[in-house]
């Protein structure tokens, strides 16, 4: 028997042994006195890490095969996380945690400014595009806090992420669709 269940069965037998019945809630003062408060009222838990990729917002004009195409220019790289509206409004606790957690530094956003010059052939009967991608990490964060009147972690939400890595590499592929 856990020691809620414990205190409920004392109290409910002190109760009746007594002659004093009354109702007893979770919200009245016996329950309201949990064993101790946790230090840490709000819980980040994050697992089902996978080393994945985004696609940035660099990508060359589509080109109808067979034929080599090319994206030769200075251009910045930018590629946001792909996050639920709940998770976004605390997204910055939610990568300061996920990255001391996971152990890969992610964020919300990434961004690079270089000289990007790349070439792919693209095979007879597709049309190619080169797309850049960058380095991300997919998890599934649940967030739990302290509820007081029931002397428990409360469920506040569990949600899939993909952020891109801080230190990640950035890479081309060809992208292909039939013609």
């Amino acid at each position: 028997m856990t020691g809620k269940k414990k205190r409920r069965a004392v109290i409910a037998l002190a109760a009746i042994s007594t002659g004093f019945v009354t109702a007893i809630t979770p919200s009245s003062a016996a329950f309201a006195a949990c064993d101790a408060r946790p230090k840490v009222t709000t819980q980040y838990t994050f697992k089902d890490k996978k080393h994945t990729s985004l696609a940035t917002n660099l990508k060359s004009a589509w080109v109808e095969g067979p034929a080599n195409i090319t994206y030769t220019k200075t251009a910045t790289s930018t590629v946001s996380a792909q996050v639920t509206a709940t998770v976004s409004a605390e997204a910055g606790i939610v990568f300061a945690k996920a990255s001391s957690s996971l152990g890969v530094t992610v964020g919300a956003s990434y961004s690079k400014s270089e000289q990007w010059s790349y070439s792919k052939n693209v095979p007879k009967g597709k049309d190619g595009q080169l797309r850049m991608y960058h380095d991300a990490l997919g998890f599934t964060v649940t967030k739990k806090v302290w509820d007081g009147s029931r002397c428990d972690f409360r469920h506040v939400y569990t949600s899939k992420v993909v952020a891109p890595k801080k230190t990640g590499e950035d890479y081309w592929k060809l992208v292909t669709r039939k013609s």
